[in-house]
């Protein structure tokens, strides 16, 4: 069994892909799935299955289930493909549009630098604070840093009434 694939991005085409046989019962339409593209695994969405194929050429295999909470039902799946038809978009962007921002974002990478820059904010607070008072960035800056990185408030006040 063959499937074909859309990617969230701006292109009409979709991509042939051959359905590995431990995963026949568990693939649907409009299922996302993580598939090798352009040397990478990327995220695209079931939207048609078929039995045969006439594409001659090199035919990837899907590599697995996309593993989120994310479900496309029937019904939004043809309110999907609806929109496209109506605008003349393309089914990926649609999609795009339809499913919320948070399963197209890889936001651990973000998440790992937050944690960073919160770490060696405590860590250096003092420091921090001392610089607050003799550089020409706002201080309003350094107090909403402060607040998100929770530095003790003893130490922002005696900086604080040190240089303000």
């Amino acid at each position: 069994m063959y499937a074909n694939i859309v990617f969230p991005i701006a292109s009409f085409k979709s991509f042939i892909y051959k359905i590995p046989p431990h995963l026949n019962n568990d693939i649907h339409i409009g299922c996302p799935v993580n598939i090798p593209f352009k040397n990478k695994i990327t995220v695209g969405y079931i939207e048609s299955i078929v039995d045969h194929t006439k594409y001659k050429g090199k035919i990837y295999t899907i590599e697995s289930i996309y593993k989120s909470k994310l479900t496309i039902s029937i019904n939004l799946w043809k309110t999907i493909v609806w929109m496209s038809h109506y605008y003349i978009a393309p089914l990926g962007l649609c999609i795009k549009s339809a499913i919320p921002s948070v399963y197209f974002k890889n936001t651990s990478q973000r998440k790992d630098l937050f944690i960073n820059i919160q770490n060696r904010f405590r860590e250096h607070s003092v420091l921090i604070m001392l610089t607050a008072g003799f550089t020409p960035i706002p201080y309003k800056i350094f107090t909403i840093t402060s607040g998100i990185n929770d530095i003790s408030f003893p130490i922002f006040c005696s900086q604080f009434f040190h240089y303000g």
